[in-house]
């Protein structure tokens, strides 16, 4: 009894300290003079490390793109930012002794971050295609969910990616995502 007691208790608690980050968010982005969100602009999400380009604005809601991935946002949580969107692929220039070396049939980012997950999934996926992979498995855990609809969003925004599946109950289950490449 005093362990639901003390999870509830911890939980309320969680929830009150995202309710104020989220208002302190808010209210640093309504703060910033001069910023009229419009398709185009370059902005960071409020609070967070985000930064990419308004492609659509719908009512109070944004889309921008950050990277390959499209998120909807509140379009008031956007600020002005002088930091340079991160690139929708790889540079073009990458040398083939970068991706010479031999790339496993599966990457795992279980545990990470979506900001730092999502660069090293897109890069490998670069390099399994290019290393001649028919499909490839990325490992990212369970947990909430999170980095798996990001990395699903990632697949689904790839021109090489022809399908991405959570896998069987043999192959991992919903902890991993089979991706297919296009030939």
């Amino acid at each position: 009894r005093k362990i639901s007691e003390t999870s509830e208790r911890v939980r309320n608690e969680r929830k009150t300290l995202e309710q104020r980050q989220e208002r302190r968010v808010l209210r640093g982005a309504a703060m910033q003079e001069g910023f009229a969100p419009v398709v185009g602009a370059v902005a960071q999400i409020a609070g967070t490390d985000y930064v990419g380009v308004i492609e659509k604005l719908q009512g109070e809601k944004a889309i921008l793109r950050i990277g390959a991935i499209k998120m909807d946002v509140n379009a008031k949580k956007l600020v002005k930012t002088e930091k340079k969107p991160k690139g929708a692929s790889l540079p073009r220039d990458i040398s083939m002794e970068e991706t010479s070396a031999a790339v496993p049939s599966s990457i795992m980012v279980r545990g990470m971050n979506v900001q730092d997950a999502l660069p090293m999934v897109e890069r490998y996926l670069d390099q399994a295609l290019r290393r001649g992979h028919t499909s490839v498995t990325v490992i990212h855990g369970r947990g909430e969910g999170i980095l798996r609809r990001e990395i699903h969003a990632l697949c689904a925004s790839l021109k090489y990616v022809e399908s991405y599946r959570l896998g069987d109950a043999g192959e991992g289950g919903y902890g991993v995502t089979i991706v297919t490449f296009r030939r």
